[in-house]
C-alpha cells in the first residue's frame, strides 16, 4: 500500500514537469503558400525574440523580416505576432511562448502555436521558438 501511495505521488509530480504544445490552424489557412512574412518587434522585448523567430521562419524558406508593423512591407503575405512569459526562480528564462501568424490582406487569423513549459524545467528561448515555429508552420 505504502509503495503504490509512493508511486501515485510521484507520478503526479512528474506529470506536471511536462511542457506542453498546441496549434490551432483555420480551416483553409495554406502557410506553406505565403512568401513574405513580417515578424512584429514588440517594444518591451528585451530579448530579440523577433530576430529569433526571423531566423527561423528564413530557415524554413519564407522571405522574413522583423521591425514595427508600421514599417511592415506592402508586398507581405501574412504577420506573425507572438507573447512571452518569464519567471525568475534564481535566472530568469522564458516559460511560455505563443506565435501567431495573420493573413495581412484578409486580415484574419491564420494559425496559432504555443508552447509552455513549467519553470522547474529550463529550455533556452531559442529552442522553444524553434519547436514553436517548426509545429505551426511544419506540423512536426
Amino acid at each position: 500500500m505504502k509503495v503504490t501511495v509512493l508511486f501515485l505521488g510521484l507520478v503526479a509530480l512528474l506529470s506536471g514537469c511536462t511542457a506542453t504544445a498546441t496549434v490551432r490552424k483555420a480551416p483553409k489557412a495554406d502557410l506553406a503558400a505565403l512568401r513574405h512574412l513580417f515578424v512584429e518587434h514588440r517594444l518591451n522585448d528585451n530579448h530579440q525574440l523577433d530576430e529569433l523567430i526571423v531566423g527561423e521562419l528564413r530557415g524554413l524558406g519564407y522571405e522574413a523580416t522583423s521591425g514595427p508593423l508600421t514599417m511592415m512591407p506592402p508586398d507581405t503575405d501574412a504577420f506573425v505576432t507572438y507573447e512571452d512569459t518569464w519567471t525568475f526562480d534564481f535566472t530568469t528564462h522564458m516559460i511560455a511562448f505563443t506565435l501567431n501568424v495573420t493573413d495581412n490582406r484578409k486580415q484574419q487569423a491564420m494559425a496559432e502555436g504555443s508552447y509552455s513549459r513549467p519553470s522547474v524545467t529550463h529550455m533556452a528561448p531559442a529552442e522553444m521558438i524553434h519547436l514553436t515555429v517548426l509545429k505551426v508552420f511544419r506540423g512536426g
